[in-house]
């Protein structure tokens, strides 16, 4: 309990400093600083020989869904040759898995994550690349987000078919609305979607991600109700709402204390 308050005291205030102590030109500054971060990814991107055989372009822009002054999101956009369309869709997960793998590494010192002011938050939302006749898209996760999804990604192609490691098609509509705790849902569900669980949810979800956590080497020192409280207590406003829920487990666990590396 002692340290789910002080858990619960750390992030009230992270609320006081955001609403109250950022002044126009920190944010500004902050936006500058994240901007060029992003910037410098494009570089190991165009320069790598694998990639060049179908990526022709590489830029970027602001997520506009989630990004605000203090929440600065960005995505990677890319254009790719026509021959990209000739690929198994297992060869195309493994290109997009290889272009967030470059993107981790680059930030690599930071867990994959972009170094965001004191204050901010600050992380890509997806890499996105498009032929001339198709686009292919794969939600970026950072080391820890990665982890606790035991590695696994999917490639979303088109607006709405999804596919695994394996080329299989993920089929969300056929997941019970009581376990749904799919890979899927682990890695993309934010506080929007924590605060409409039921309890059951909750539970099956945390629970998830930590046994991944336990099975990458982290010691976890309180039970799956500690997270789930804390996690209750973490979103519900805005600024924290963008936040995926497995990362959100892990900022509960570190600043709470409760999780350490063995």
């Amino acid at each position: 309990m002692r340290k789910l308050t002080y858990f619960i005291l750390t992030i009230f205030s992270l609320f006081t400093l955001t609403s109250c102590g950022v002044t126009d030109e920190e944010k500004k500054e902050a936006a500058v600083l994240t901007e060029k971060q992003v910037q410098k990814l494009i570089e190991p991107l165009t320069s790598n020989e694998n990639l060049s055989k179908y990526l022709t372009k590489v830029t970027y822009e602001k997520e506009t869904s989630y990004s605000d002054d203090i929440n600065l999101y960005y995505n990677i956009l890319g254009t790719l040759n026509d021959s990209f369309e000739d690929l198994s869709i297992v060869e195309k997960y493994n290109f997009l898995a290889s272009v967030t793998e470059i993107i981790r590494n680059a930030n690599e010192e930071n867990l994959g994550k972009l170094s965001c002011a004191k204050d901010f938050n600050c992380d890509l939302y997806y890499v996105k690349f498009t032929t001339s006749k198709q686009n292919y898209k794969m939600i970026y996760k950072n080391s820890i987000g990665l982890q606790a999804d035991n590695g696994e990604q999917t490639i979303y192609i088109g607006d709405y078919r999804e596919y695994d490691s394996k080329g299989n098609l993920v089929n969300n509509n056929n997941s019970s609305s009581e376990s749904s705790t799919s890979e899927t849902n682990t890695s993309t569900s934010d506080g929007d979607d924590w605060v409409k669980m039921d309890a059951s949810q909750k539970y099956n979800i945390v629970s998830s991600v930590l046994t991944s956590l336990k099975s990458k080497g982290y010691t976890i020192s309180e039970d799956t109700d500690w997270f789930v409280d804390a996690l209750n207590a973490f979103y519900g406003e805005n600024v924290t709402n963008s936040t995926k829920v497995t990362e959100a487990i892990t900022l509960a666990g570190f600043g709470g204390k409760v999780i350490s590396k063995s």
